[in-house]
């Protein structure tokens, strides 16, 4: 008996690849069928100044959406299966999250991995000292809209990360927790 792919959703570690295939997948579909459309007036009236090209036209903005979501998605890619594992292990009780493209009015905030407990948020990404503290600033604003969070730490080396998470074991569940978990999902790519 054939396994179903799994399909991941947007904070699932292996979302990123999956999305990426996906929206590649769509733009190819969406670019040619405004191809055949264009063309199929082309044959018919043997110029492009007929309705299918209005069509054509029209019908290449959606395509054009799809194929900006994957080019700006294209460099990122899903968090390290082991990393998550550890993750999972060092803080069991805690909402975890992965793969999150978090866009801000400057850049895309890759955050990898993301673990929530206390009304806490600790998060690990691959970006630049300076740019970590321009991160916590930023998601600091985002999720105080709506959430009242104990504290969002941001960390670039995996062992301070994981000391990190492991401290937030004892600690019980947040009132806010949950809504973090929606903020930032609302917030990623």
């Amino acid at each position: 008996m054939k396994q179903k792919k799994q399909k991941f959703e947007k904070g699932d570690c292996g979302y990123i690849n999956q999305h990426k295939v996906r929206q590649l997948f769509i733009t190819f579909l969406s670019l040619i069928m405004v191809a055949v459309i264009f063309y199929t007036g082309v044959l018919r009236y043997h110029n492009t100044k007929s309705i299918f090209t209005v069509i054509a036209a029209v019908a290449a903005i959606p395509a054009a959406k799809v194929a900006v979501s994957y080019l700006v998605m294209a460099k990122y890619k899903s968090c390290d299966r082991q990393l998550y594992e550890e993750a999972v292990r060092l803080a069991p009780d805690s909402l975890i999250l992965a793969d999150l493209l978090i866009s801000s009015t400057e850049k895309i905030l890759p955050m990898p991995i993301a673990v929530i407990r206390d009304n806490s948020v600790y998060l690990f990404t691959g970006l630049e000292t300076e740019a970590v503290k321009k991160s916590e600033i930023y998601i600091r604003t985002v999720l105080e809209t709506e959430a009242r969070v104990t504290n969002i730490k941001v960390f670039n080396r995996q062992e301070a990360f994981f000391k990190g998470i492991s401290a937030l074991n004892g600690n019980s569940p947040g009132k806010f927790d949950e809504t973090i978990k929606k903020l930032l999902l609302i917030y990623s790519l």
